[in-house]
């Protein structure tokens, strides 16, 4: 783009016959003023470009922001060293037990469900749909195979019958089965948050 400025001086130059030397400074201003108006044009493009970096940036941000807030709700919930997991891990079902080791599990199953309740990450949310159906389908089967004993609070698969009924056994293998893949599950889950979210803590 031509300068004016520099326009008007050559033509004093050529009008005036100044000097040789003076029309190689003019020319040498000229280039250096052209460069200085390219570079500035560099400045201004480089500095688009960061703006919009920095914009999608804020916009990955946010998501990851809800996704450890909900992450962090989990680990609450279940809590990977608390006393679901580890009825999920060590618990043999013909032994019966206190319904506080499975109310968690119903109140997640009733409760925490709709998108409110879903990762935006896809893979986190991948590895929470299959702890969420491995906690499904262990649930279901622990409710169709035990009901409440006589002490209080408990719950029991009673095998007072098992010698007459060999399928117990059969599914108390199932279940053990079921609750062991339950906890494998979530530990996975929670491997993928922790490494989602290096720089947190959970408890």
């Amino acid at each position: 783009m031509a300068i004016p400025f520099f326009d008007e001086i050559q033509k004093l130059i050529t009008e005036h016959g100044s000097a040789a030397a003076l029309r190689e400074r003019v020319a040498l201003a000229k280039e250096r003023a052209e460069a200085l108006e390219r570079r500035n044009d560099e400045l201004e493009q480089e500095n688009r470009t960061l703006k919009a970096t920095l914009q999608s940036l804020v916009r990955k941000a946010e998501p990851a922001k809800a996704d450890l807030e909900l992450f962090r709700r989990y680990a609450a919930h279940f809590q990977p060293d608390g006393h679901v997991l580890d009825f999920l891990r060590t618990h043999d079902m013909a032994v019966p037990f206190h319904e506080e080791n499975i109310e968690p599990i119903r109140d997640y199953l009733n409760r925490w469900r709709g998108p409110n309740y879903e990762f935006l990450d896809e893979n986190l949310e991948d590895v929470r749909k299959e702890f969420d159906e491995h906690l499904k389908e262990f649930f279901e089967e622990l409710s169709a195979e035990t009901f409440p004993s006589h002490r209080k609070s408990h719950f029991t698969m009673d095998f007072m019958d098992a010698e007459v009924r060999p399928e117990k056994w059969e599914a108390q293998k199932k279940l053990n089965s079921l609750s062991a893949s339950t906890a494998a599950a979530y530990d996975e889950f929670f491997r993928l948050g922790q490494r989602t979210f290096p720089n947190e803590k959970f408890a």
